[in-house]
């Protein structure tokens, strides 16, 4: 048998016919060909800016998140050392507190003891006080009893005579009658 070298043309033949080729797979194949090149002639302007926008639009969202995520590490920061500013702050107010209440406390109980010891002080001076009253009085009672008993004695030893010389003699000494 002899080969031909020569592509096969039998469609081309006086015998063959043209017609409606009902094999699927090579139908499909030709029409997908067809189909894809008529797009990638005619579409490749249109997808390439649709694709080149789309990829500009994931830029533009990716670099906002990533701005929007700086601002917010930044902002977590700033939170973070205004809590540890607060926390310092809190810390140095509660132990001035401390020191001012105890403080407080201490003038507080030297307060009370001054006043203590003042109102002791006023209890002895009132009680020296009272007690130097209550001696005048008894003196001043015993004086005029004595001064009493010491006149009726006296005039009841004494006449009347005797009485008036002793009377003149003592206002004379005293410098009433001159």
């Amino acid at each position: 048998m002899v080969q031909c070298i020569w592509p096969n043309f039998e469609w081309l033949s006086p015998g063959s016919s043209w017609g409606i080729n009902s094999d699927p797979f090579e139908t499909n194949l030709l029409n997908l060909g067809v189909v894809i090149g008529i797009l990638g002639y005619f579409g490749s302007g249109l997808i390439n800016s649709l694709l080149i926008e789309r990829k500009q639009a994931i830029e533009a969202s990716l670099q906002d998140a990533d701005n929007r995520y700086a601002e917010a590490t930044a902002r977590l920061e700033q939170a973070k050392d205004g809590l540890e500013a607060a926390k310092k702050q809190a810390k140095n107010i509660r132990i001035q507190g401390m020191l001012a209440m105890d403080k407080h406390e201490s003038a507080m109980f030297w307060a009370g003891q001054r006043a203590f010891k003042e109102i002791e002080a006023w209890r002895e001076a009132s009680l020296r006080l009272g007690l130097s009253r209550a001696k005048s009085r008894v003196q001043l009672r015993v004086s005029r009893s004595a001064l009493k008993r010491a006149q009726e004695a006296i005039r009841s030893q004494l006449h009347k005579e005797a009485q008036e010389a002793v009377i003149t003699n003592n206002a004379e000494r005293i410098g009433l009658l001159k």
